[in-house]
């Protein structure tokens, strides 16, 4: 006898038609970069995300960038951090922001925000910079909310029961963000770092297909990886994230083949964002990217935000503006010519 809990692919089909079709599509979730968006085919979809990346090139400041600008838009972001306390992580948010607006000698780092001796000198000039930084990331971090360590016990299980938490009394469906995957554990003491991290994929991966959410793992790669461009057998000596993970993506230096030390010491560091798995897209494009490390910001090469920001922010800018007036005076000068070749035709 068949199960009748079974049903045929065509009671699926019924779906897929104008009146349904919003049944099966997902939403995509803007990053705020629109190179790195075009990749994942609009931005961060349903599904497990794996972002991994040697140790400092941002991935865990690449993703609270991410978040800002997703919760930007009124979306609520779960950040279930492993490292950093949740005033570590507003003081990121600040130093950013001071960058935005200001340039590296104005601006605030975090580290200097966190101490005390330091922050005991700042100007009035500085805190005025401070303080309007502030005010602009008030309404976006009303949407972030951080989970640290001791409350959720680096527990997938209680990961999800937050989650779930959460949905259930906000009636609103968050982006997921776990820092980082290997710090992860289960309950299983008996368990293997590699037989954790496949359990812990499988609980992550369980919980997205729950609520049709994206939930995004920060993950470190194999030393194999130390010097050498990130391929999915990177991942391989931390478990089956190569195959559990719908999308895979990798941060590394645009300059692989010089030493890790000296893409460090630049300012800012060249690094592109590629992916390496997409099981519903393509593979293959990078997006190109300058992080300026000591104030936590990714700038998208190419973008509005990098001009304003390419060393000289009001020169730069100036110089569009030049160019454009004398577009615009070439135009005015070619209609006059027009005009004078009109008349002389005409008579």
């Amino acid at each position: 006898m068949a199960d009748k809990n079974l049903e045929s692919l065509y009671n699926g089909l019924k779906k897929f038609n104008r009146e349904n079709i919003s049944c099966v599509t997902s939403i995509r979730y803007k990053t705020g970069f629109s190179g790195f968006d075009a990749l994942l085919g609009g931005g961060f979809s349903s599904g497990l995300t794996v972002l991994g990346a040697l140790p400092g090139l941002g991935k865990s400041t690449f993703m609270f960038q991410t978040a800002m600008n997703i919760a930007s838009g009124g979306v609520p972001v779960l950040i279930f951090s492993m490292e950093m306390s949740e005033t570590q992580i507003i003081a990121k948010y600040i130093s950013h922001e001071t960058f935005m607006e200001t340039d590296e000698k104005k601006a605030v780092t975090a580290n200097d925000l966190l101490n005390a001796e330091k922050s005991g000198k700042f100007t009035d000039e500085t805190w005025k910079i401070i303080e309007k930084a502030v005010k602009k990331i008030k309404k976006p971090l009303e949407n972030i909310y951080v989970i640290e360590r001791n409350k959720c016990d680096a527990n997938t299980k209680k990961i999800s029961e937050i989650t779930d938490s959460f949905i259930e009394r906000e009636g609103k469906k968050p982006i997921v963000i776990v820092d980082y995957l290997q710090i992860l554990n289960n309950g299983e003491k008996s368990f293997g770092d590699k037989q954790m991290t496949d359990v812990n994929i499988t609980e992550m991966s369980a919980l997205s297909l729950k609520h049709n959410i994206p939930v995004i793992l920060i993950s470190s790669v194999g030393r194999s990886s130390y010097g050498r461009e990130i391929t999915l057998g990177s991942y391989k000596e931390s478990g089956n994230i190569e195959y559990s993970a719908d999308v895979l993506i990798a941060i590394q230096f645009k300059n692989k083949q010089n030493s890790v030390e000296n893409e460090k010491s630049k300012f800012p560091r060249e690094v592109e964002i590629s992916l390496l798995k997409h099981r519903f897209g393509p593979i293959g494009s990078v997006a190109e990217f300058n992080y300026y490390a000591p104030y936590d910001t990714f700038i998208e090469k190419n973008s509005s935000s990098e001009i304003e920001k390419s060393r000289g922010k009001g020169k730069k800018t100036r110089k569009l503006k030049s160019n454009k007036n004398a577009v615009e005076n070439n135009i005015e000068e070619m209609k006059r010519i027009y005009e004078k070749l009109e008349e002389v035709i005409h008579k």
